[in-house]
């Protein structure tokens, strides 16, 4: 949301944040070491359920999270009564903005973090009426292009089994409907049938503006750019799981295990976790923050091992660097399939299950681990094939967002029609 705050500051916006007081510190970096000067304000968090006000720390009560949300409610309105902006732009899963925005005559528009792909798999799935049965094995989506076939425990539990978070995304479908449009963090060339798919059969306004990524410089105080420095181009296995991802200790030991066995470097971010874990003479394990973009966009990196979150995604695309898909939960299996199947950069460990328990997981063994990297850092053609292709990919992201871009003529057009219903207001 910063970077997309950048992003409006640079074509001439005028731009203020609006975060909680416990976020303060990691925006404020964010909006005051850029080229363009973004207010930021601080709204008061009432709920006390989650005192750090952070999904890590809800992974297992999602529902409760979201709806402490909604105590942001009023704040947020007197804030927007007293500023009196043009145009709010909020995430897809704070649906009440959308009344707010509405009541104070204000139009709001939608900060898609996923692409059209798994914007037009959650749609499809949650407005269709799947029966679920113990003997159903796989999903075939055929009312998007292409043809998408699934595991049926690979489909979000909302879909599958009608539950709390059904209803909480029928508010978010109606919130979204009445918005003015979606601002998604994609390019054009990387999902072009489904940005058509989502603007054309499914009738939604949107702009396509990404990648939308973080562009300071980043600090590398684990020191794993120097290590970097000393490793030979394209031999270094990257592992993130992102920061909302867990793991028993069985898993984590069998991950370990698998990337000493495959001989190769690697270096390994397992986040705030205190287990030990079995180190190969080649491997780097970092706890805590790593500095992502750095360690991607390096030569020395050769596969990214990935949740398929939706910003390591583009990150890793952005950078040419093709994949090992181990999605779990959330949008991460759709993004998958738009991995393994559409663009075609990756293969996928094997990950069958989704769900936000990870002793619900099937235990994925260190052969496969190995295996896996080795399909996409071996000498075959296939290898190479993925390589290839991944590069191609990073080629077209960094052009969409350079001038004359498809990102960048389209967030212009974006601005160009937000400014000119500000005049035409005059």
């Amino acid at each position: 949301m910063s970077s997309l705050a950048s992003l409006f500051a640079s074509h001439g916006v005028r731009c203020t944040i609006l975060t909680t007081p416990a976020n303060d510190h990691l925006v404020r970096r964010h909006t005051t070491s850029g080229d363009h000067p973004i207010d930021l304000l601080l709204l008061p968090f009432p709920s006390t359920e989650f005192p750090n006000q952070s999904l890590s720390d809800a992974s297992n009560s999602r529902m409760r999270f979201f709806h402490s949300l909604e105590s942001l409610r009023d704040p947020f309105d007197r804030l927007i009564r007293d500023h009196h902006p043009d145009f709010v732009v909020s995430d897809s899963f704070l649906p009440w903005t959308a009344d707010v925005a509405r009541n104070a005559g204000i139009r709001r528009l939608v900060f898609q973090t996923m692409g059209f792909f798994p914007l037009c798999m959650y749609e499809m799935l949650e407005r269709s009426n799947f029966s679920y049965s113990p003997n159903r094995e796989t999903i075939v989506i055929d009312s998007l292009p292409g043809r998408v076939t699934m595991k049926v425990s690979q489909v979000q539990d909302s879909a599958m089994r009608r539950n709390d978070f059904s209803e909480f995304y029928k508010r978010i479908m109606a919130s979204e409907a009445e918005s003015y449009g979606s601002i998604v963090n994609t390019f054009y060339e990387m999902e072009p049938e489904y940005a058509d798919h989502y603007k054309t059969a499914m009738g939604r306004k949107a702009w396509h503006v990404g990648p939308v990524m973080n562009h300071l410089n980043e600090k590398d105080e684990s020191g794993c750019v120097s290590w970097l420095d000393e490793q030979t181009p394209g031999s270094v296995v990257y592992v993130c799981f992102g920061s909302l991802s867990r793991f028993t200790s069985e898993q984590l030991r069998e991950i370990a295990h698998g990337l000493k066995d495959s001989g190769r470097p690697y270096i390994w971010v397992i986040g705030n976790s205190t287990e030990t874990l079995p180190e190969g003479p080649k491997g780097v394990i970092i706890r805590g923050w790593a500095p992502q973009g750095a360690i991607l966009r390096h030569r020395a990196v050769g596969v990214f091992v990935t949740h398929c979150g939706w910003n390591s995604l583009m990150e890793g695309l952005n950078y040419g660097v093709p994949l090992v898909t181990w999605p779990l939960c959330f949008d991460q299996f759709y993004n998958e399939r738009l991995v393994v199947d559409v663009l075609k950069v990756g293969v996928a460990v094997g990950a069958e299950v989704w769900t936000t328990k990870e002793g619900m997981r099937p235990l994925i063994g260190r052969e496969a681990v190995k295996g896996a990297v080795e399909r996409v850092m071996g000498s075959g053609m296939e290898a190479e094939e993925w390589r290839r292709r991944a590069r191609e990919v990073g080629v077209m992201a960094r052009g969409a967002v350079g001038k004359g871009g498809s990102s960048e003529v389209d967030m212009r057009c974006l601005v160009d029609e937000l400014m000119g219903m500000c005049y035409e207001g005059l």
